[in-house]
């Protein structure tokens, strides 16, 4: 049975210049958690489908973790799932501090397996399907069963945090392992053929070196996928890299190679992200904009906010026509949209509930019609983005899902 909640919860805005700061429309909490899960460690969206993970969750296995599934209806996000590696987990493997979704398909990393657990601390991802039991007309029943369990096809060594970084885009699945070979790095693809997830591809950039951390963060999006090194130096140290590859028939080939420019503050790479066709990479203070319509990949726009730390730019999300930034130190999260063939500074995103020293905006993941930005409440904030703005102007209340009983609704 879903859980939910909701109480009234007012938007207010103050116009700042041209950017206007707004609080959350929703908040979304779990239904069963407890303070120290980490609940909002990880979060990604696809269509009405939002996964959260929580690292810190505590099963029998001991400090394992857990990944939620909600599922927009109407104004309401309802948790629907709640999901665990298959046979119980490992006491410190981070289950659910990366995820993905998209369709039918969720990706969990779980990273950090302690040595001498089974699996030896080299990290793994598992694929989650969905069901349908029989109710097309009522997604709130549909149900997540594991479809695989991922491990690296390479050779295994201790720290390669496999999982640490997931992606999955068209029932295909990209998993980074920034600690392989003394941290240089890899990430590994996977398909589903006839009911089994075989590797399909591993990617290595074509000027790899020892610690570079390549796959500390991936993102794929059809046939392209975006991997990030944030601790290479090619101008100047741990100034950072990140590689396009390409799906030609059945190989997947390196294409462009971006790089920051010569003022850039560094950890170009930590974080980037796909959508349509711009590939967004985060560095310390910036992220840059780049559009796969000019050949090769031309560098759009570095976006910027003001007053902004050495995190932003820390996490990154991006679809179509907007894009999330987070700047956790600061306690904010900051959406740029595309205006006729531009990108504005367009909202400053803020919690109700924002306390001295809280951090917002370490996850972030954006759709169309919303944004969402975790913080240290163990709490997943939701803003509507301007493009969804008029549809909702009508809604008279406001939801928040949370922590408790359901109520008795009449």
């Amino acid at each position: 049975m879903p859980f939910f909640n909701y109480v009234l919860i007012a938007v207010m805005g103050v116009v700042t210049g041209q950017t206007r700061t707004v609080t959350e429309f929703a908040k979304i909490t779990a239904s069963d958690g407890i303070p120290g899960d980490a609940f909002g460690a990880s979060i990604a969206v696809s269509g009405d489908d939002l996964v959260v993970g929580a690292p810190g969750y505590v099963t029998k296995e001991g400090v394992v973790g857990a990944a939620y599934v909600f599922r927009r209806s109407g104004p309401r996000w309802i948790e629907t799932a709640r999901l665990f590696p298959q046979f119980g987990g490992l006491d410190g493997e981070d289950f659910g501090l990366s995820v993905a979704i998209n369709g039918d398909f969720i990706v969990v990393g779980a990273p950090h397996i302690i040595a001498g657990s089974i699996g030896g601390g080299y990290g793994r991802a598992f694929v989650f399907r969905r069901q349908d039991p029989g109710t097309p007309d009522d997604p709130l029943d549909d149900q997540w069963w594991q479809d695989a369990h991922l491990t690296s096809p390479d050779e295994l060594r201790y720290g390669d945090e496999f999982g640490l970084s997931v992606s999955v885009s068209d029932g295909v699945v990209l998993i980074g392992r920034p600690g392989w070979d003394y941290s240089t790095g890899s990430a590994y693809l996977y398909r589903r053929m006839n009911d089994v997830w075989v590797h399909d591809a591993s990617l290595n950039p074509s000027d790899a070196v020892l610690d570079d951390a390549f796959g500390s963060a991936v993102s794929l999006s059809g046939t392209v996928a975006l991997v990030g090194a944030y601790r290479r130096s090619d101008v100047g140290t741990l100034s950072g890299a990140a590689y396009i590859f390409r799906r030609a028939g059945s190989f997947w080939a390196q294409e462009r190679k971006l790089l920051p420019s010569e003022r850039a503050y560094g950890y170009f790479g930590r974080s980037v992200s796909l959508s349509d066709r711009y590939a967004v990479v985060g560095a310390q203070f910036e992220a840059y904009v780049y559009d796969q319509k000019y050949d090769p990949w031309s560098q759009e726009v570095k976006l910027t906010a003001a007053g902004s730390t050495n995190d932003f730019a820390i996490r990154v999300a991006s679809a179509g026509d907007a894009i999330v930034i987070g700047d956790p130190t600061d306690g904010v999260a900051h959406l740029f949209c595309r205006h006729e063939s531009m990108w504005v500074h367009c909202r400053r995103l803020l919690a109700s509930d924002r306390l001295t020293g809280a951090q917002l905006g370490f996850p972030v993941a954006v759709n169309h019609d919303y944004a969402f930005v975790a913080g240290d409440h163990e709490t997943v904030y939701v803003y509507v983005t301007p493009i969804a703005a008029k549809s909702l102007r009508d809604f008279a209340t406001f939801q928040t899902c949370f922590r408790g009983n359901p109520p008795t609704l009449g």
